[in-house]
Formats: structure tokens, sequence, C-alpha cells
């Protein structure tokens, strides 16, 4: 099997002795268009393997394969061939968690061959004339007829594998889903009673947007989500920044969970300048030092810094690549409208709108379909920050950067710093999309130490979503 492509070799050795222990990854296998991915035998064995899962339910063994090879119209040469190669694939050391890694690899070989193929022939429809599957292109309409449907083509052959199914059929599904939330809440708590209490927390799929002006606290908040999601509940957080740098949110974390462990204080003014006082600077030992021996029991916080070029696809590859090491059970990513358009656009609204709509994308399809909360702060301009800080609240209308956002949200949180000579944030939750909102509440803060955590003060609570139009 040397000459034999060792990434089409792991995706079959794979799916043959996992698939009876990962259905999802057998469905992704025969959704595969091996018409145009494969040839030869392996298309031949992809067809076998897919009628046998359809008809049955479950995956081929050895002697199920070897009589349905000995039934084909083959040579005795033929049939041996065959019946070798699945003995070479079930012996394989395969790890079946990596078949979405070969996949990916397969895929990336496979579209890097059809586009030189596809430019060479889009090259000659241009020079002269080129003919494909009796159809004809020539020119420069021609060639970008073919590219146009070419890349169609490549595009829906390796469009992302989503779950799929009848609901009638998924009786006995339904109730085992729901014994699991029981057992296991997938929910992540912001740790702002108020919030958790109209939301239930932020739910797999789910995108919120934290809307604010400059200053005003969103990235601290971002912490402080993250934080309570880690460190309080044991939940894994992978925090993206591009606005701020790692070393800076690091900083932060490590300050507010010094505060939460043990209400103690780290100045990060001081910490910037490199003056922590002695006290301050033992403090900081002691929280790194409990932050290491708790690390088996706490959540993990991972921190990305993104480059400066990332765009919705490094988004969707930071995910995938930290998922294969552990559950991704909140994703903060600070922040959408600095990702760069994987399209130009006629105006920065449009490009912002096809960002965030790919963002919601990627909350819902990550995970095999099983999706991932998102939370991104979102910057208000100074004239709806001039009008929030006059009438009290933002509104829908306050996210016009682009309706997309007010669209694709599940949950629009609003902050505004308050002048009442107290450390406070007036707070409403202006959407949610299956519930009430809240018209008013408020946040304590201390932002040289990165706390933002609930207030004394009783404001108004839950109000019904109906009154939302009163709002805008």
């Amino acid at each position: 099997m040397s000459n034999v492509n060792d990434k089409i070799v792991n995706i079959f050795a794979c799916v043959l002795q996992h698939g009876n222990s990962d259905a999802d990854m057998v469905f992704q296998f025969i959704s595969m268009e091996a018409e145009k991915l494969f040839e030869g035998k392996w298309l031949i064995m992809h067809r076998i393997i897919s009628e046998y899962f359809k008809l049955t339910g479950a995956m081929i063994n050895r002697d199920e394969y070897e009589e349905f090879i000995r039934d084909a119209s083959l040579s005795q040469e033929e049939q041996d061939d065959y019946i070798k190669l699945f003995d070479a694939l079930i012996q394989r050391p395969i790890n079946g968690e990596a078949f979405n890694f070969y996949v990916e690899l397969f895929k990336e070989k496979f579209l890097h061959e059809r586009s030189y193929v596809m430019l060479s022939n889009a090259y000659t429809a241009l020079s002269k004339e080129f003919q494909l599957d009796k159809r004809t292109y020539n020119g420069f309409q021609g060639m970008r007829k073919y590219l146009t449907e070419t890349m169609y083509d490549l595009d829906r052959i390796f469009a992302e594998y989503s779950p799929e199914g009848a609901v009638a059929d998924e009786v006995q599904m339904v109730i085992d889903e729901y014994e699991n939330l029981k057992k296991a809440d997938q929910s992540v708590f912001t740790g702002f009673s108020a919030v958790d209490e109209c939301t239930g927390g932020l739910s797999p799929g789910e995108l919120w947007l934290l809307v604010g002006y400059t200053a005003e606290g969103k990235t601290s908040m971002c912490i402080n989500i993250g934080h309570n999601a880690a460190y309080v509940h044991g939940k894994n957080v992978l925090y993206l920044t591009s606005e701020t740098v790692k070393s800076v949110v690091r900083r932060r974390l490590i300050a507010r969970h010094a505060f939460h462990r043990s209400n103690s204080k780290i100045d990060l003014s001081a910490w910037k300048k490199g003056d922590l006082s002695v006290a301050s600077f033992e403090t900081l030992q002691k929280t790194l030092k409990v932050i290491n021996e708790s690390k088996d029991k706490d959540g993990i916080f991972e921190i990305v810094q993104m480059p400066g070029h990332a765009d919705t696809n490094f988004l969707s590859t930071a995910l995938n690549k930290y998922q294969s090491r552990f559950n991704v059970d909140l994703c903060i990513l600070d922040a959408i409208h600095l990702l760069k358009p994987k399209h130009h656009r006629v105006s920065e609204y449009s490009e912002l709108g096809d960002m965030i709509t790919e963002v919601k994308k990627i909350c819902v399809s990550h995970n095999k379909g099983k999706g991932v909360p998102l939370i991104s702060p979102w910057h208000t301009n100074r004239t709806s920050w001039e009008r929030a800080k006059e009438s009290g609240h933002y509104t829908l209308s306050s996210l016009a950067k682009t309706a997309e956002a007010e669209r694709c949200a599940d949950v629009i949180l609003t902050i505004i710093k308050q002048n009442t000579g107290r450390d406070e944030l007036k707070a409403s939750l202006i959407k949610n999309r299956d519930g009430e909102i809240l018209d008013e509440f408020y946040l304590e803060y201390d932002f040289s130490i990165c706390y933002v955590g609930d207030s004394q003060i009783d404001k108004v609570g839950c109000i019904d979503q109906s009154d939302i139009l009163e709002l805008v």
C-alpha cells in the first residue's frame, strides 16, 4: 500500500475500525461525494461500506465484506486484492478521534490539485477554447462561467458536515438528550445573577453581543464571564483576542482570580509599570500557585492572540484545533469587528454584516453541529452612546453598524458607565431570543483589578420580550 495516498488510507481505516462506535463519523463518510473524490478500489469500497451501513445501520465486518467481494464480477486476482486491502485497513494502527484531521488533510491536497487543474483549464478557455462534458468555454465570459461552476462544485464537495434526520425517527434521541441535559448542564453562566436568571446562561450555538462605548468595560466583562465559567463552574474557555495583547488579558485574568480567591487586590496599573508592592507581589505568587495546583479541578482558560490577518476562517480553525484537545464550552472573541473581511464589499457595513453572519454559522456548526456559545464585545458609536447617556439605555438601533448584528445575535447585553459617584455600570438585556429581557440592572466594577460583578442595588427585573418594541 506504499503507493496509495496515506490520507485516503487513514480515512477508510478510521471508518472501518471505529464506525460502529461513532455514527457521526460514518454519516460524514457516507455524505462525501465519492464519485468526485475517489476512484478505482477506493470508490468501490466506499460504495460497499455505504450501502451496507444504510441497510443494516452497522459497519461491515470482514466475513460479510469477503462474501460480497466473492459474489462480485471480479477476477480471482482482483478479489484477493480487495480482501488484502480490507485486512490492511483493519490492522492499521489508527486513532479514530483524528478522523476529522485526516479529512482536512485530504481536503487540502484534493483542493490543491483540483485548483491547479481548474486554473490551467481556465487559461485554456481564455486563450483559445476549452471543452468539458460536451460544453464549450471560450473567451472571458466562458472562462468566468467555468471558474464559477467549478468553484461551486468544489465548495459543495467539502461543505461542512451537519447532523440531519427526521424528527419522527428520533423520538428516543430527544428523550436521551433531555436526560443528558439533566445530568450535565451545557449552559455557561455569566456570573451576573440577573442575566443568568433571565437567560439560563449561554447555550451551545448562541451568539451574544456585549454592547458599549469605548473604555466602558466590555473587555473586563468578557474576562469576568470567562473567569466565572472556568474557575467557578469548571468550564473550558477559548479566549481569542485581537484588541488586547495576550499578556494583558492574562494579567487581568490573574488579578480577577486573586480577588476571587482571597479578596486580595493586585493593582493592574502598578503591575503594568513593574511597581507592585511587596504584599501585592506575594498575592501574585500565591495566586499563580493556586492556579497551577488547581488546574486539574478548574476549567481550561486558553488565550490566543490572533494575527492581524485573522478572518472567520481563522476563528473556525482555532475552534477545531482546540476542540481536538478539550471540549470548548465557551468562546470569547474580542472582537468581531477586528476580523479581516474575506470578501471586499461596497461598504464596511456590508463586510461587517458578512462577518457576523459567518460567526453565527460557526457557532451553530462547531463540533459536528453540537455548537458552541460565543460572546463578543460590540462597539457602539459616539452618537448612539450620547443618546443612551441621555435616555438611560441603548436600543436595538444602537447596533446600526449593520442590521445583521440585531438579526444574528441571540442575546444582546448593553452597558453604560454611570456618573453617580459610585463605580457602577447600568446594564440592560435588550434582546433575548428565547426568553424575557431586562429593562435595567446594575453591576459594580473596579477596573484596577478587572472586577465586574453584581451590585447590591435592586432595580427592575425581567420584563416581557414583547415590550422590547417600546425600547426601539
